[in-house]
């Protein structure tokens, strides 16, 4: 799907809907769909117990709870045994083929029928999306065996740890409360547990993704806090891995991250560029390398992905049209 197909933006407005359908889902169908409302229903004490530590002022152990809470959550989807049909079963066959070689991506490795190259839906060579989604998916069946759950390993356990990382990030702008509030929303957003699980269009991949973008912005700030370097190092290569996981859109750390500089060293650009510009470079050195092979193994294909990225800026791709709400 194209890059803006992802639906709606991530934030606790499609909460109600979203987690009321998982629940309806599970009373109505039998099988393993249930574990979706055992889940749920688990989950219900664990958040109450999140919210009594957070009024103590107990917040490791509320966060704590919240992390287990936010796992239950999107354990009961991601035990859904079949694959879905946008985008998941796409990017779960590539990252079967890359259990052969983490270096090809291949959609279809062999066609009885004649096919478009250039096509997503159809080829050989598969750069419709980066590939360190698509790694993690492969490396995870690889350990665990080929199933279903073994693929959605990764971004349940990337979708968990966001709980935390949202608690980290904005524990360190507005405070503690502020940060559990987050979490909690975080842990509760029902587009977020969506993908995780691959029930969305752009699944896994936008779940790592947006695993990925706050981990960069937190290590950043922790870089701002004391040995700087050792977090910038972190920050870089949590930016290359968005990268690799969503290209160029995961360059909107830079600019949050100067900002955040520029506030906290007493309004000095300099200091601001200075760490920006590390993060970049390290950002450019891990993520540079698979774009440098893809271009000089696959040139032709390369070519057409990159020229319908930026085709989605001025035209529909696939279908996906709406109003300005809809891309936003």
């Amino acid at each position: 799907m194209g890059e803006t197909d992802a639906q709606g933006g991530l934030t606790s407005v499609g909460l109600h809907s979203r987690l009321l359908s998982f629940v309806a889902m599970a009373v109505s169908e039998s099988g393993t769909t249930n574990w979706v409302l055992w889940t749920l229903l688990a989950s219900i004490p664990v958040f109450f117990f999140a919210w009594r530590s957070a009024g103590s002022g107990r917040y490791t152990q509320a966060v704590g709870l919240l992390l287990l809470a936010g796992f239950l959550l999107r354990l009961g989807p991601t035990l859904d045994p079949f694959l879905h049909m946008w985008d998941e079963r796409y990017h779960a066959l590539v990252a079967k083929n890359m259990m052969i070689d983490l270096l090809k991506p291949v959609l279809y490795k062999e066609h009885v029928v004649p096919y478009d190259e250039l096509s997503w839906t159809e080829g050989h060579i598969w750069l419709h999306k980066p590939p360190f989604t698509l790694w993690c998916m492969a490396v995870s069946m690889k350990l665990f065996g080929v199933s279903v759950f073994a693929m959605r390993i990764p971004t349940l356990v990337a979708s968990t740890a966001g709980i935390a990382i949202c608690f980290g990030i904005v524990r360190r702008i507005f405070g503690r409360r502020a940060g559990f509030v987050s979490a909690f929303l975080y842990a509760i957003q029902g587009l977020v547990i969506e993908i995780s699980s691959g029930r969305t269009a752009t699944d896994h991949v936008d779940a790592m993704f947006a695993f990925l973008v706050p981990l960069a912005i937190y290590c950043y700030l922790r870089a701002l806090e004391g040995r700087f370097w050792t977090w910038l190092l972190l920050s870089g290569t949590a930016l290359g891995c968005a990268i690799l996981s969503k290209w160029l859109t995961a360059l909107v750390v830079v600019p949050v991250c100067f900002l955040l500089n520029y506030a906290r060293s007493g309004k000095q650009p300099g200091k601001s560029l200075i760490g920006t510009s590390a993060q970049l470079l390290v950002a450019a050195i891990v993520s540079g390398p698979w774009v440098l092979y893809m271009v000089h193994r696959y040139p032709a294909i390369y070519a057409h992905e990159a020229a319908m990225r930026m085709a989605h800026i001025t035209e529909v791709l696939d279908g996906q049209s709406g109003g300005a709400l809809y891309y936003l």
